[in-house]
């Protein structure tokens, strides 16, 4: 299969706050972890569902601080575990928010000797 993506990812473990939206409305709120992130966005575990198309609000705790994204879940998929796997691809980030999540991935890079 060929990799569509545009930005590495690189494996994290972040908590995250999430809000998920519906046709402009307040649909539900709960708790679970990044997976793994790039810089257009991120997988994500849960313990309920994510349905595709949803509009999501996260505040995921990256180092020493708390970022905020807006994004939509692209696909959704239910792991080994039970747990639901669903990948977010993040709306438009500002310069700032770019920034500090290129800083916090570039942790992960491996170094070149």
């Amino acid at each position: 299969m060929e990799e569509r993506r545009k930005h590495l990812r690189f494996e994290t473990l972040n908590l995250v706050y999430y809000v998920v939206r519906g046709d402009g409305s307040y649909l539900t709120q709960d708790m679970g972890r990044t997976i793994d992130a790039s810089e257009s966005g991120l997988l994500m575990e849960t313990r309920v569902p994510l349905i595709e198309g949803l509009q999501i609000q996260m505040d995921i705790g990256f180092a020493n601080t708390i970022l905020s994204f807006t994004g939509m879940v692209i696909h959704s998929r239910t792991s080994e575990t039970g747990m639901h796997l669903s990948g977010i691809e993040f709306d438009s980030l500002d310069p700032e928010q770019r920034n500090n999540l290129v800083k916090y991935l570039q942790q992960f890079k491996p170094e070149v000797p």
